[in-house]
Formats: structure tokens, sequence, C-alpha cells
């Protein structure tokens, strides 16, 4: 067991594991983190990352799915676009949607839209560009699935927790063996 510990090409492997599970795992939790503290109004290179909080959307999007919407103007949007804007009327109020557009209303040089979910009979109310956050542009399917096991308690234990722990443990075991090295190397001379 030594010897492998000892081995360059195994401590090489090992530290570039924990460095990519490292990475890994400040991503989630700065995308968490992001939308959480944030609430959304804060966009990376014109881009946003939202939850997909119902199935109005389905089988589209699906609860859970991690959508990244990206800034635009009102005038590139076209009729069957998906839109995150926030609700201003009735059940919308102050509630960040994902929806459709069904029809576009120009008037001067303002837009509004119609939108509707695409599992819901109604459409929405008017939405006017100021409500708008942007244009859906993809759906990450990795970021999803971690997202669907990250609201699992389990899953958030199993994929958040248990690493950082081990981490953390596997870091303390490195800082002892350095000693040792150290010392054994301090005896030597």
């Amino acid at each position: 067991m030594q010897k492998l510990i000892n081995n360059k090409v195994f401590r090489y492997t090992w530290k570039t594991i924990k460095t990519i599970i490292s990475i890994f795992i400040v991503l989630v939790i700065g995308v968490i983190i992001t939308q959480r503290v944030f609430n959304n109004n804060v966009a990376v290179f014109g881009y946003r990352i939202f939850t997909v909080a119902t199935g109005s959307m389905e089988p589209e999007y699906k609860v859970l799915d991690i959508i990244f919407v990206r800034e635009v103007e009102p005038d590139t949007l076209k009729i069957g676009d998906d839109l995150v804007y926030m609700g201003k009327e009735g059940d919308f109020q102050n509630k960040i949607i994902t929806h459709r557009i069904i029809d576009i209303i120009k008037e001067e040089n303002n837009f509004s839209f119609k939108t509707k979910g695409i599992a819901n009979p109604t459409e929405d109310p008017i939405i006017n560009e100021d409500q708008l956050f942007g244009k859906v542009m993809y759906k990450s399917k990795v970021l999803s699935f971690i997202n669907k096991i990250i609201n699992n308690p389990v899953g958030f234990y199993l994929l958040i927790v248990l690493p950082v722990a081990i981490l953390i443990f596997l870091e303390i075991l490195d800082r002892f063996k350095e000693k040792e090295v150290i010392v054994e190397e301090d005896g030597k001379e």
C-alpha cells in the first residue's frame, strides 16, 4: 500500500480526481446560490439560469429542469419561442413564468406578447417587453438530472454532503502524509 501511495502516477491521478470533484461541487453549489440569493436578477454574459417550477410546459420542460435563458431584444422574438418573464397580474403576479409565445403585438416601438404554457388550456395575461428576462436557449439535461437528485434529501446527502465530507477527510489524510514525509526526510539527514 505504501508503494502505491508513493507512486507518482497514482498521486497525480488522485489529485486530478479530487480537483474534478471539487470543481463539480463548487459549480453545483454556485448555481444553487446564484439562483437562490440573487433571485435570477443577475445575468452572466447575458444569460440567466432558471429552474422550472411547474408542469405547465410539459413535455418540453419538466419540473426541476434547468434552463438557460439569454437576454434578447424583443424585436428578435417570434411565435413559438419560449420566454421567461416576471408575471404582473392575477395568479402570475411576482412569479417567474416560462411559457411559449402564441402571438406578438407590435404598437409603435413597443412589443407585447401573448403566451401560454404548452400544457395549459388558457393563455396568460399579455406580457410587456419590460417583464422579459429572456428567451430559453438551452435545457441542460445534466444539470436537470443533478437538480432532481439534489432536491431529494437522500440525493442531496449523497451528491453534496457525502462528497464534501470525503474531500475534507482525504485532504486531512494528505496533510498527515505530507507531515510524515517531512518527518522521515528530517530523520534521514
